[in-house]
């Protein structure tokens, strides 16, 4: 033993050794602590008011997040996808999120019991065919700030305008709207509370704001120095009415390639056009075997900018899908988006209209350009009924 500790590179082993062994001890202690996925799973169901047997795609995900572990949990139930943060040591609901429409749901509210505050009945943009527009001034108008919006969803409830919305971050920015570049203004959902998304240049500054649509008030914001801005008034390359770029099922098959995946083997449940961080991409989810992919895919040139990978328990049911004879015309979806948008086809540009499969569902996207501002909607197939709708800057 003397002859071994005579040695200083092996006693600098012999500490590592020791180290390793005392970090994997209290790795174990700590995880010990923890509960287990099973568990996590169970907490967000209940919160959710739904059982194992009502949802699909089940999955949870242990992460070391904010100062403390927590388990990602994403499920489906209906069409809509519900993503929940789960605390590892006690279970309490961190965040609950979801993407969908919950009107069909009204029986699996979420209980809101963990010191999670309960969710206010749902005011998307747009939740039904025939619903009224939201307001939103088109190109040249001048709009009150001050005016209020009512909810698109008929009852009494009533939101400030999106130029409010605007007019409040700036004032808070401190930066008047003739130096403002805005590259993104719609309305939001952020923790079941209504907000606005508004996003701008001004010098070499991005400012980014959430606006309560209730009051106005600022809900959060964030400033950074930025080398590079957007070009003003450069339209997207892609899924905005223009041929460049690659197209949705392009981005598909970069996405199944990369996942060394067949196409026959995949059942894709997302494939649809967004914007993150003022880049134009295409969301790619499919479920093969065990495992649960989502990609992000730019829409320029095809690259992969994000990708993970999941196993998962259950998966969306196959098939279920609505033949377009069964349902809504191309045109008819058409119309419902442009009279929600409160516009006629004449008084739009680079109007677009694609079928997708979407959560394991049939749907229309529809996206159009008044002035600089895109409306996007993803409109349902079988009952024409808005899904989910969009109004962003350019």
């Amino acid at each position: 033993m003397k002859k071994f500790l005579g040695s200083p590179k092996k006693v600098i082993v012999l500490i590592l050794v020791v180290l390793l062994l005392v970090l994997a001890v209290a790795a174990i202690v700590i995880k010990s602590t923890l509960i287990n996925g099973n568990e996590a799973e169970s907490y967000a169901l209940k919160d959710a008011g739904l059982d194992d047997s009502d949802v699909s795609g089940l999955s949870s995900n242990l992460d070391f997040d904010d100062g403390f572990f927590q388990y990602e949990v994403e499920f489906y139930c209906q069409g809509v996808e519900y993503e929940y943060k789960v605390r590892a040591k006690d279970g309490d609901i961190l965040s609950r999120d979801y993407d969908g429409n919950l009107s069909g749901l009204q029986n699996s509210k979420p209980q809101g019991g963990s010191g999670v505050t309960e969710a206010p009945q749902e005011l998307s943009p747009t939740d039904t065919a025939g619903s009224e527009p939201l307001s939103t001034p088109a190109a040249g108008e001048n709009t009150p700030a001050a005016e209020p919006t009512k909810a698109p969803d008929g009852n009494s409830s009533e939101l400030i305008s999106l130029d409010a919305a605007k007019k409040a971050a700036l004032d808070d920015a401190g930066v008047s709207e003739a130096d403002a570049e805005i590259t993104k203004a719609k309305l939001d959902t952020d923790d079941y509370i209504q907000v606005y998304d508004i996003e701008f240049y001004a010098d070499d500054k991005e400012y980014e704001y959430e606006i309560a649509a209730a009051d106005g008030r600022v809900v959060d914001k964030s400033v950074e120095t930025v080398k590079n801005r957007p070009t003003a008034g450069v339209k997207p390359t892609a899924g905005a009415g223009n041929e460049t770029g690659v197209s949705v099922d392009e981005a598909k098959a970069i996405a199944l390639k990369d996942a060394k995946v067949a196409e026959a083997d995949a059942q894709i449940v997302k494939a649809k056009p967004d914007t993150d961080d003022n880049i134009k991409v295409y969301d790619i989810e499919f479920y093969a075997g065990d495992k649960e992919y989502e990609y992000e895919i730019a829409v320029a040139d095809g690259r992969i900018i994000d990708k993970s990978v999941e196993t998962a328990k259950n998966r969306p049911a196959s098939g279920g899908s609505v033949n377009v004879s069964d349902g809504i015309s191309a045109d008819e979806a058409k119309a419902i988006a442009l009279k929600s948008a409160g516009f006629t086809e004449a008084e739009v540009s680079y109007l677009k209209t694609e079928q997708d499969f979407d959560d394991g569902r049939q749907v229309y996207d529809v996206s159009f350009y008044n002035g600089n501002v895109e409306y996007e909607y993803e409109i349902d197939v079988a009952t024409g009924s808005i899904i989910d709708s969009s109004i962003d800057y350019d």
